[in-house]
């Protein structure tokens, strides 16, 4: 399966570029894995991020 081609940021409509800059101003602070397809949606990408950050930055797994 081939890949996304990856957008470049000066190519980014309005909100890919707030979800660009939403991503990069949060605990992430760079962009990997699934978020170059989140760019496609950015309504979804946005909440997509948020529920990820939430999962991985401000939950915990009892040991």
């Amino acid at each position: 399966m081939t890949r996304l081609e990856e957008l470049e940021y000066e190519k980014m409509d309005p909100a890919q570029k707030a979800l660009h800059d939403e991503i990069l101003s949060g605990p992430r602070s760079r962009i990997g894995g699934p978020m170059n397809g989140w760019f496609r949606n950015p309504e979804l990408g946005s909440l997509l991020q948020k529920v990820g950050a939430y999962c991985r930055y401000h939950t915990s797994l009892e040991s």
